[in-house]
């Protein structure tokens, strides 16, 4: 990679298996670790610019995922409840 001219980093997550950096894997703490680094590298090269905000918009989007499932449950617990006019 570097002799082709490309920035190349490796960072190694012993005992890892495939896709443990997936929130619904590895959970929050490996997520955001690699969030942080990849977002790092992108910045060191130029690609991204702005304030480093990883940790803020991961709490976000999980608030948010959050309370789109409490509103699907609680559609969900509406919709059971209802009954047809027959049963009426």
């Amino acid at each position: 990679m570097e002799t082709a001219g490309n920035q190349c980093e490796t960072h190694i997550y012993e005992s890892q298996a495939h896709g443990f950096f997936h929130i619904s894997k590895g959970g929050r703490h490996m997520f955001e670790d690699v969030l942080i680094k990849a977002d790092g590298f992108l910045v060191k090269n130029g690609f991204l610019t702005g304030k480093d905000n990883v940790l803020e918009w991961t709490k976000t989007s999980i608030e948010n995922l959050s309370e789109t499932s409490e509103v699907k449950k609680a559609k969900g617990a509406l919709s059971s409840g209802k009954k047809k006019r027959s049963e009426k």
